[in-house]
């Protein structure tokens, strides 16, 4: 597959105005060109990359051409500053780039709003403020590798001070097609790369980029010719890390036991099927006298 990295510059002419053009990146494109956030409201921006390309997500570059008004961190996960308008860019290692334009309007919570005087709330309307201490930090696992259809895997975090409650963390997937979380709890769903993002409830975000990958079975062997009443063990690896299973799909010509290893037992041809997470592979058996 043949990609042209799109970072060409040309010129159009309209009469006496000339204009600039630049041609779409080959490699990726924003999935969201116009986003509209408030202040102290985090979201992410997501692309989408072309499959079969020399780069991927993680080789993306951010930035910000107002970050007063709306930062971003390595991930592209976004963050309104205060009221205004950004251009967000995306770059890729060859030159070619895309942009987002970010719009803060109104404000996440009400103590952020300068228009908003809280001294003036009446006695009794006060906001029921939790007694746990605000976070003041928040990491989580950097990056994680997980198979698409397995029970899933936890991402670990870390945060101060540590009576600050947990439980009002919350969590979101760039790509929920890709791979879903719940509680910290991530599940693959296709193959691919997506970013996982925890939030405080007082804006501190953390990401962790998840790579879906579908299982697999890799033999040593895949096939054997046995004369009768000899063995040849079957040697599979499996990803995720797990016991496969061994059936012969003709145990009068080649049994296998639960630990696969063959014993040859008459003249013919059959299949040992090996099978873990949802995934199998096939071992051919010839037995000749």
């Amino acid at each position: 597959m043949m990609l042209i990295t799109a970072i060409a510059f040309g010129t159009i002419n309209h009469a006496d105005t000339v204009y600039f053009a630049k041609a779409a990146s080959n490699y990726f494109s924003m999935v969201e060109t116009d986003i509209t956030i408030m202040v102290g409201e985090t979201d992410f921006i997501e692309t989408d990359i072309a499959a079969d390309i020399p780069y991927k997500e993680a080789d993306l570059t951010w930035k910000s051409d107002n970050s007063a008004v709306v930062s971003i961190d390595d991930s592209g996960v976004i963050t309104g500053m205060a009221e205004g308008h950004a251009v967000i860019t995306a770059t890729m290692p060859d030159g070619s780039y895309e942009t987002c334009n970010v719009t803060v309007s109104g404000y996440l919570n009400d103590e952020d709003d300068p228009n908003k005087n809280i001294d003036e709330t009446e006695e009794g309307d006060q906001d029921d403020y939790s007694e746990n201490p605000s976070f003041t930090s928040l990491t989580v696992t950097k990056n994680m590798t997980i198979y698409v259809g397995g029970s899933g895997e936890w991402v670990e975090i870390n945060y101060e001070p540590q009576d600050a409650d947990e439980e009002t963390i919350t969590w979101r997937s760039s790509n929920p097609k890709v791979a879903t979380v719940d509680d910290g709890l991530v599940k693959g769903i296709k193959s691919g790369t997506v970013q996982i993002i925890a939030m405080t409830p007082n804006n501190i975000a953390a990401t962790c980029t998840v790579t879906v990958k579908k299982p697999q079975i890799k033999l040593e062997k895949s096939k054997a010719k046995l004369k009768v009443g000899k063995r040849v063990q079957i040697k599979a690896t499996c990803s995720p890390d797990t016991k496969p299973t061994f059936k012969s799909q003709n145990k009068s010509i080649a049994s296998v036991t639960a630990n696969g290893l063959v014993k040859a037992k008459k003249k013919g041809k059959t299949v040992i099927v090996v099978k873990a997470n949802g995934v199998s592979k096939k071992f051919n058996v010839t037995v000749v006298l």
